[in-house]
């Protein structure tokens, strides 16, 4: 990372299809996250919005997406740290 990079950074920018039912899969396997039914809604919500209209949406703007939420006191960093290593795991799939 250079003098000016961010933490997003370290997050691919290429862009994959994920649907919205995809989405739901992977906050159905959130029993370890903390998240109340409505911080669940809060999240899915915002990355279903931050999707192109192609149904893309890049790890890196996951992350975007995520640290706004908590920035705005709307999940916690535990919270973000593990739904990032949630969506890792899932983007994984795409380096195969």
């Amino acid at each position: 990372m250079g003098f000016f990079s961010s933490p997003a950074d370290k997050y691919s920018n290429i862009e994959h299809s994920f649907t919205t039912d995809q989405i739901k899969k992977v906050f159905n396997s959130l029993r370890v996250v903390n998240l109340t039914n409505n911080e669940e809604d809060i999240v899915e919500e915002a990355l279903i919005a931050r999707k192109g209209n192609d149904g893309k949406i890049s790890l890196r703007q996951i992350y975007e997406t995520v640290h706004h939420l908590k920035r705005e006191n709307k999940i916690s960093k535990i919270d973000e740290h593990k739904l990032m290593d949630l969506f890792i795991e899932h983007y994984k799939e795409f380096d195969n």
